[in-house]
């Protein structure tokens, strides 16, 4: 939160004052449609773009691909970065972003894909929780689940920035074995290594999550899966669900 204060104690006649201010926020990706062929996300934005319109946009892609009331993506302060899901809600630390500012030292397109891989794990774990589906909360889960969502929205090459994220944050970290317990988020090499593993899987990796995300899809979205599959497309599902619901 920023404030102005404009003083006019010192003197006794009354003063105009006009104020203009002008903020630039970090520049986000905008999506695509996972429906139709040849609408696989628009790329990072020109650098006018405000985040507050990016962020209404990604809103937008996943609440017109899923069954989803409503969700709303806030910039907010914190006591320190990170980004959290509540329902229906994801909040993006405004210390988050400042930190991804200077770990990109200026480059914008890196910022742009690991601030996406960051609101598709949230998102993750709202649609999760909203379908009441199980490992909601589960941060592995949330990570594949982010992975298979870019991998639909055309968006895969995010994958590996945000794997080329993660194992930078790793480089002069205590190593930590493969079989050491993970407690909440696995640690940075080990997601590292799992996004690339998804990534190379790809399309595999989206078909194996279909069972759990066709229930779940906006029925327009169903119809353009069924006229113009996707290499993704569990095509049979698909219609199976639509006949359910105009049943």
């Amino acid at each position: 939160d920023w404030y102005l204060v404009v003083d006019n104690r010192g003197g006794d006649e009354a003063r105009a004052v006009r104020v203009a201010i002008t903020a630039r926020a970090p520049e986000q990706a905008a999506l695509g449609t996972p429906g139709r062929p040849g609408e696989s996300g628009q790329g990072a934005p020109d650098a006018g773009t405000d985040l507050a319109s990016a962020l209404g946009r990604v809103e937008r892609a996943l609440t017109g691909a899923f069954v989803l009331d409503d969700l709303e993506i806030r910039v907010v302060g914190c006591e320190r970065g990170n980004a959290y899901a509540a329902p229906a809600r994801i909040l993006v630390c405004r210390e988050f972003i400042e930190d991804l500012v200077d770990d990109m030292q200026g480059d914008a397109r890196r910022l742009s894909d690991v601030l996406l891989f960051a609101l598709m794990h949230e998102a993750s774990h709202v649609l999760l929780d909203a379908w009441a589906l199980p490992s909601s909360r589960d941060e592995a889960t949330a990570d594949e689940m982010a992975a298979v969502l870019l991998v639909m929205f055309g968006e895969t090459q995010r994958i590996a920035a945000a794997a080329d994220y993660f194992e930078g944050l790793s480089a002069g970290a205590p190593p930590i074995s493969p079989d050491a317990p993970e407690v909440g988020h696995p640690d940075h090499a080990r997601r590292a290594r799992n996004l690339r593993r998804w990534r190379e899987e790809g399309v595999e990796l989206a078909r194996r999550w279909q069972p759990r995300l066709v229930p779940h899809m906006r029925t327009a979205l169903l119809r353009q899966l069924a006229d113009e599959p996707r290499a993704w497309t569990d095509t049979d599902r698909v219609r199976d669900e639509q006949a359910r619901r105009d049943d």
